[in-house]
């Protein structure tokens, strides 16, 4: 089985002061690539897209593969965006 980790929704400048204690700096082309603008870093970002493309490119060749969650923003909101998530599908 494979287990595939993703951060669990956070807002964006709780992402970004993991990622720079991770040593990975994002410039400002990087962060207006994915439209994210100053103004977002108070919003929060949630792994939706992300598990919608790996879901969206998964065939049963690959076999069993599973999400971690890193709760960034918490283990409630986590909870939360995972049970919203498999009410969706």
């Amino acid at each position: 089985p494979v287990r595939v980790g993703v951060p669990g929704p956070a807002g964006v400048a709780v992402l970004a002061r993991y990622a720079a204690m991770c040593g990975v700096n994002a410039s400002a082309s990087i962060w207006s690539k994915y439209g994210i603008s100053i103004g977002k870093l108070f919003g929060t970002a949630g792994p939706d897209r992300f598990v919608d493309r790996l879901v969206s490119g998964l065939t049963e060749a690959h076999g069993a593969v599973g999400l971690h969650i890193f709760p960034f923003g918490g283990v409630a909101q986590s909870v939360e965006w995972v049970e919203q998530y498999r009410a969706r599908i």
